[in-house]
């Protein structure tokens, strides 16, 4: 499977992902950014055919793939039709020589964004937040509500870290309402 996620990678071609086994009709559309033995990193695009974030899956976890079905046809035309500039996608130098997971990691510390981190093949992202300190082993996180409120802070060991997402809608409304509270936070003390 790694040489045709390589080759696939290779070509920029939009296909399917199926990273489930317990879900077998779920699966993730768009392309390979990277991969090595270990992880993938993925372009996901939305099912309305529009850019929705970088995610890094374990490579071993990709059970299936799909291209050249009709499904892919159609996102094809709604990808047209949106003509989505891809900046966030532009804006990334991957270097395919370190670990993935730090990649993705520094790239989400460096850019302010928030991310959404699974722990241990939880199937669940057990994090949300932003990423605070990456040492050799471990990081830690400075954890956002689903308000966009500070709620604590997390410390993993990186070698636990089995997905990452970043810059999907959903880390993106969190961003949006971060920045809102931060700016309304700051014109409060500016009255005082």
């Amino acid at each position: 499977m790694l040489e045709l996620l390589e080759k696939l990678c290779k070509e920029q071609k939009y296909i399917s992902l199926y990273v489930n086994a317990n879900d077998l009709e779920s699966f993730k559309y768009g392309r390979i950014l990277a991969v090595n033995q270990f992880f993938t990193l993925i372009e996901q695009i939305s099912t309305a055919g529009e850019f929705d974030g970088i995610i890094l899956k374990k490579t071993e976890k990709i059970i299936r793939i799909e291209l050249d079905s009709n499904y892919n046809k159609k996102m094809e035309i709604l990808m047209k039709d949106n003509n989505d500039d891809n900046s966030f996608i532009n804006s990334i130098n991957i270097n395919r020589n370190i670990d993935l997971r730090v990649f993705l990691l520094k790239y989400a510390q460096d850019h302010n964004e928030i991310i959404s981190v699974e722990l241990a093949d939880s199937e669940y992202y057990d994090i949300v937040g932003n990423v605070d300190k990456i040492e050799s082993s471990f990081c830690s996180f400075l954890q956002i509500d689903d308000y966009g409120n500070r709620d604590g802070i997390s410390c993993v060991k990186v070698d636990d870290i089995s997905s990452i997402s970043c810059g999907s809608e959903f880390e993106r409304i969190l961003n949006s309402l971060q920045s809102r509270l931060n700016n309304k936070t700051h014109n409060t003390d500016q009255l005082g």
